[in-house]
């Protein structure tokens, strides 16, 4: 095998070890019932991720379109973990930074800060696609979005 075939095959095997993890991750964070193994192994699939998403950077040539929605349904499982008092044992800290770790591709658009995607996120809002269809209204029925942060978000999502 070339140098090149090589580097392509222990990439496609890092891609596969990472999407596994993740799966397997994912399946025990539905099966679980403990509120703590469940928020360790959400993070810990967000880490696999976060890599896999940074190797397709890395390589343009390798698409996997389901990263989007994989990252969106975890942010949704992360929220349904939160309301469901998954969280309520951790310091408001400790709450912030894993609300954060799910509310982070938010903060992609033109104005939008770490608070601003925690707050988008307890409103439901999971995706940059959610968050461009909203409505003027719905945007200002979400608690904290003040009118300066209002028209952050809609000067960052009209470009």
């Amino acid at each position: 095998m070339d140098d090149q075939r090589q580097q392509q095959h222990a990439l496609a095997l890092d891609l596969k070890a990472h999407a596994e993890r993740v799966e397997h991750a994912l399946t025990q964070v539905i099966d679980g019932q403990d509120a703590t193994e469940k928020r360790a192994l959400l993070g810990q699939a967000l880490e696999d991720l976060v890599a896999l998403e940074a190797l397709t950077e890395a390589h343009p040539e390798i698409q996997l379109p389901p990263l989007t929605r994989i990252r969106q349904g975890m942010a949704s499982l992360a929220l349904m973990l939160y309301r469901q008092g998954a969280c309520d044992g951790l310091s408001e800290d400790q709450q912030h930074a894993f609300l954060d770790a799910h509310a982070a591709p938010l903060t992609e658009v033109d104005g939008v800060g770490t608070v601003t995607a925690r707050r988008l996120l307890l409103a439901g809002v999971t995706s940059v696609e959610t968050l461009r269809a909203l409505s003027r209204e719905q945007l200002d029925a979400i608690p904290g979005i003040t009118n300066a942060t209002l028209a952050r978000l809609q000067a960052g999502l009209s470009q």
